[in-house]
């Protein structure tokens, strides 16, 4: 099937991959800012599960691991193409969802089209959101991942750190096709930044976010799980940029432990 230009935003949940996916789609020829591609994502996750057993199980259905490949590549085209034809006016499609991170380097092998947004952020204030996030669910009554975690930081740390394992690891699938944006400098208006976003993209970011359709907000905002993460502001015309806030909802012990697990992405990214 026919190649669709496709940029993949990703990032660990809290990071601000929302700010960037509504900057990009408020650019001319993209597709509206929608929800997030939580199928796509599952057909990833689904691919590289069959990756690590085809030998026992799949072996006996593809010929190859290169037929199994293939077979994966026409998959997520079909979806990329059913999704165009939603969007005709879109010349390339702007996808977002946390968890893609995940699966960046494996997109890139199975996609030579695609192109990566990794959002980075403090990890003290992606933390402090998580336990706000948690907080919210727990009181909506919801049994999420999150509330089951509480307050460990140590696991929250990990859980940080696993969004962006496989774009680190896999360096030379992603070469050239990954752009690092920081949220800190996107969300205070960095010219630089912004500009350096737009470059990679090839689109046009004036720094004005694009809204959420109504009927995606509101689907989002009236389920339990789901509607925790989802913030009034994030429909504004401007974002107001969450930065330094992790001091009021955690503890000096509990940042302490932030600033061991995390102080190699940390330097990386000279948060601390």
């Amino acid at each position: 099937m026919a190649e669709i230009p496709v940029l993949f935003v990703g990032g660990c949940m809290r990071s601000g991959t929302t700010l960037i996916q509504r900057l990009l789609c408020a650019a001319p020829g993209v597709n509206p800012a929608i929800a997030e591609c939580h199928y796509l994502t599952e057909l990833l996750a689904a691919h590289k599960q069959g990756e690590k057993r085809f030998d026992l199980f799949l072996a006996d259905y593809f010929a190859s691991r290169e037929a199994f490949d293939a077979f994966g590549r026409e998959t997520l085209r079909r979806f990329l193409h059913a999704l165009s034809a939603r969007y005709p006016k879109a010349r390339q499609l702007v996808l977002k969802n946390p968890e893609l991170a995940y699966h960046f380097s494996l997109a890139a092998r199975l996609l030579p089209e695609a192109r990566f947004v990794l959002v980075a952020r403090d990890p003290r204030d992606i933390i402090a959101s998580m336990v706000k996030v948690a907080g919210r669910q727990r009181a909506a009554g919801s049994v999420a991942p999150l509330v089951h975690v509480g307050r460990d930081m140590e696991k929250l740390s990990e859980l940080v750190l696993g969004y962006y394992a496989d774009s680190y690891a896999n360096p030379q699938l992603l070469q050239g096709r990954l752009h690092v944006a920081r949220y800190e400098s996107i969300a205070q208006g960095d010219p630089a930044a912004l500009q350096a976003l737009g470059r990679f993209a090839g689109l046009a970011l004036d720094g004005r976010p694009a809204a959420l359709t109504s009927e995606t907000w509101q689907r989002q905002r009236d389920d339990q799980q789901a509607g925790a993460f989802w913030s009034p502001g994030w429909q504004e015309p401007t974002s107001q940029p969450r930065i330094g806030g992790y001091a009021d909802e955690l503890s000096p012990a509990e940042i302490a432990v932030i600033e061991r697990q995390c102080a190699r992405f940390a330097r990386s990214f000279q948060y601390w």
